[in-house]
């Protein structure tokens, strides 16, 4: 299954447009807040490079993170 540039396009553009009023009123309450890590866990790092599109500058590349600890990781399958 192939993704297009426009399906991109229009997912960041939809969720964009959902978080701009957040963002604009400074709701922390939304914000989430990183869980208190056991120090015999392990903490992961993900980030990824993509580009979102700004009203004022056109697009803009953006980095994007997540931090997880193991107890948050789903496996899929056994092996």
């Amino acid at each position: 299954m192939d993704t297009s540039s426009p399906q991109i396009q229009r997912v960041c553009r939809f969720y964009g447009e959902l978080i701009d009023p957040i963002i604009d009123k400074n709701l922390e309450k939304y914000i989430p807040v990183l869980e208190e890590v056991k120090q015999e866990d392990n903490v992961y790092v993900m980030v990824d490079g993509s580009y979102l599109f700004t009203r004022d500058d056109n697009w803009k590349e953006i980095k994007l993170g997540r931090i997880f600890s193991d107890r948050s990781v789903i496996p899929i399958t056994a092996k």
